[in-house]
């Protein structure tokens, strides 16, 4: 996302802090760029990637007419200017009558090649000064990259109670993704004391989906379905943050922030088709109405945040003393439209399916064989509303070898969603809290090179505004819904029943570390936490397929270890390793809806392992220059993906390993080059579903059936950068 010239430094928390929000699970990733410069500088990168499986093959395309596709561009042009009568709910209202499609687009697609990818950017900056004293930094990047995909292999699929298929689909997917990065940062330095900061960070990312699905659906009829989608996502956050020093063992740290994020589906078309095994040629699918549709989204937030921040040391650095507050206000708002195509008219028209307008023909619509039904229902839509309202105090003090920090954090927020049921009233769902987080922890300085930590804390895990939501997302063919959960725990009716609030977790964790060299570590962590009433996605039946949903488990426990090694086994070869093992246990009442009364705890692996040897190879003239190998491997064990309820069987994420290798050379302080080879396993991903008998003993199934499986090809890649 950002040239390694801008960035300043990435850091990974893994205990909590009461100077961030209590919303803290397992670790914490800042990712910090430079305010400005030291020297100043212009680097200008541009690469360039292949696919073993997309470059150079077919690739099929949304939309035939949009101009500046590559880019990534036209979502006005995508948007088919809906008609605004029809963004209402009456399900009478149609077409008919008009002799033609509503819509400007219409169901055509684009085949073209599959070219190799790209990225392009430039950076740079500089340090002015203005006066004796004044000074001003600037700090400027721009990039961007593209991406064709084809996921080969794919096969979707839902089952039956005793693992067999009731609907399977293999299924042909065509990716084109864009992403747009800018980054400003200016800085305003008065004096090293007395510093005002402005960033600025927009990205804009799209994608451009094509996916054909072959096979066969719950009613065993024969399908082909083609789902044709572009979908745009933007983000901008500004911020402005000031820091001086107010006395000579006192400062103040002031920040202002505001972010605007969209998520655009403005025109997503779908069509199918079913063929009789005696038929000789594919029809219209007129069975079900809503396989042939276009489907619309819109979903917005705006957050606004501040703090005031004070710092105090004294004694030499012996006592550090830190106090302030912080707010943050959200507001969302989605809403979504669906409109159906009728075409029973047509029910025996012979068609091929890769050439629908000669169904979706302009002769057709002005006969009234096909029209445009409304589909739109009030629950489509929702808007929310987040508040929380903090203040902290941390206290930090050193004693001989022990330093001690203690920290308490108050927040009070206030989430509500405000969702539509089927008259359009507004119902509202809100969790209001008031919750105080403390936090201790504790450095031994066993040796020069060593220390033992310490850290206890309790923080918090808020629901999104999407898990909250009842909306009706209207999901693609052969996909699985995926419904929010309104109610909390105070108005369920049942003990069975589904809710959805804050869980808290109480956390634990003691580390040695050692150092045994400048940029070497060796450390050893043990953690466990106890979950209370954690948040998990469900599987369960609805309609004679699965929906995705979320609750509320009523308790739960996390426990296990950690070893890090980073090591230069020479003065130019390094070894790295993490490796983590989890144990979870989750348990809930045997009135429970949950199909398993004693599992692992949902999203949760039981080891994840990271690993990397490089080497550095130094030539030239006093070996200035230098080409590093880096070798990169991965894996992480089998969890769950979604729970399962009311007799469904639980889905199961599958182990996936991944291995990269990454050649970066300097020729010079200026020219750089960068190779990698990514994915080079080409491992499948695969999700599974547990039938038959559950054994709460060993918490397993005695079966598993495919559910799920999609395989992404090799890809290499090249960059070139210039510095000057």
């Amino acid at each position: 996302m950002f040239p390694a010239d801008v960035v300043k430094n990435i850091g990974v928390s893994k205990v909590y802090s009461v100077k961030n929000y209590g919303d803290y699970a397992g670790a914490l990733i800042n990712i910090e760029t430079k305010d400005y410069p030291e020297k100043p500088f212009i680097t200008i990168s541009a690469g360039t990637g292949f696919n073993t499986i997309s470059t150079f093959n077919e690739h099929k395309f949304s939309s035939t007419t949009v101009k500046n596709a590559f880019w990534g561009a036209g979502t006005q042009d995508r948007y088919d200017l809906m008609p605004e009568e029809y963004k209402v709910v009456n399900r009478n209202q149609t077409s008919k009558g008009t002799g033609k499609d509503i819509f400007a687009s219409d169901m055509s697609y684009k085949t073209a090649q599959s070219m190799p990818s790209i990225s392009m950017g430039i950076a740079g900056g500089k340090l002015f000064k203005v006066g004796e004293r004044l000074k001003m930094g600037l700090l400027i990047s721009s990039s961007f990259d593209n991406k064709y995909e084809f996921f080969d292999d794919t096969f979707k699929a839902d089952l039956k109670s005793d693992g067999t298929p009731f609907a399977l689909y293999s299924v042909d997917e065509y990716a084109y993704n864009t992403l747009f990065t800018n980054l400003v940062n200016y800085s305003l330095i008065f004096n090293p004391k007395q510093i005002i900061k402005i960033n600025l960070f927009h990205t804009k990312s799209t994608s451009d989906v094509v996916d054909e699905k072959r096979g066969y659906n719950s009613e065993g009829t024969n399908i082909f379905a083609r789902n044709m989608q572009f979908e745009e996502k933007s983000l901008l956050y500004s911020q402005i943050i000031g820091t001086h020093l107010l006395r000579e063992k006192l400062s103040l740290e002031y920040k202002l922030g505001f972010a605007k994020s969209t998520d655009v589906v403005p025109d997503r078309r779908q069509n199918s088709f079913d063929k009789p095994e005696a038929a000789p040629q594919f029809t219209p699918y007129a069975l079900n109405a809503q396989e042939s549709l276009r489907f619309f989204s819109d979903e917005y937030e705006n957050s606004y945040n501040g703090s005031l921040v004070f710092d105090y040391k004294a004694q030499e650095g012996k006592h550090h003393f830190c106090f302030g507050t912080e707010s943050m206000f959200k507001q969302k708002s989605y809403e979504s439209y669906v409109f159906y195509y009728n075409y029973k008219a047509l029910d025996n028209y012979e068609v091929d399916p890769q050439s629908p307008m000669d169904l979706f023909s302009e002769q057709h619509f002005a006969e009234d064989l096909i029209y445009v039904t409304n589909g739109n229902s009030y629950p489509m839509k929702y808007n929310g509303m987040y508040l929380n309202v903090s203040g902290f105090a941390d206290y930090v003090f050193t004693v001989n070898k022990l330093t001690y920090n203690m920290g308490i954090r108050y927040e009070y927020s206030d989430m509500t969603i405000y969702a539509y049921n089927n008259a359009d009233v507004e119902v509202p769902y809100t969790i209001k809290s008031h919750d105080f987080f403390p936090a201790l922890n504790i450095k031994y300085a066993a040796t020069p090179k060593s220390n033992i930590r310490f850290s206890a804390s309790r923080t918090i895990t808020r629901p999104s505004f999407n898990e909250k939501s009842p909306a009706l997302v209207i999901p693609k063919m052969g996909e699985k819904k995926t419904v929010g959960e309104p109610n909390n725990r105070t108005n369920v009716n049942s003990s069975i029943e589904n809710y959805l609030d804050n869980a808290y977790n109480y956390n634990i964790d003691i580390k040695w570390e050692w150092f045994p060299k400048s940029k070497e570590l060796i450390s050893i962590g043990f953690y466990g936490k106890y979950l209370d009433e954690p948040i998990e996605r469900i599987a369960k039946p609805q309609g004679g397929s699965i929906v995705y949903s979320f609750k509320n488990t009523q308790k739960g426990i996390a426990a296990g270890f950690e070893v890090e090694v980073k090591k230069y086994l020479t003065e130019q070869f390094f070894v790295g390793s993490n490796f983590s093992y989890i144990y979870t246990l989750i348990e809930v009442d045997s009135n429970a809806n949950d199909t398993e009364k004693r599992r692992a705890m949902q999203g949760a692996s039981p080891f994840l392992l990271n690993a990397d040897l490089g080497y550095d190879f130094l030539y030239g003239k006093d070996k200035k220059h230098s080409t590093r190998l880096s070798l990169v491997y991965n894996v992480y064990g089998k969890r769950m993906y979604a729970v399962g309820a009311n007799g469904v069987g639980s889905i199961f994420e599958m182990p996936f390993h991944s291995f990269d290798c990454i050649v970066k050379t300097t020729f010079s302080k200026k020219f750089g080059i960068s190779l990698s080879a990514k994915n080079i396993l080409d491992f499948k991903k695969k999700l599974t579903q547990g039938y038959g008998e559950y054994n709460n003993d060993n918490q397993s199934y005695i079966n598993h059936a495919d559910l799920e499986e999609t395989r992404s090809g090799r890809s290499f890649s090249l960059s070139l950068s210039y510095s000057f």
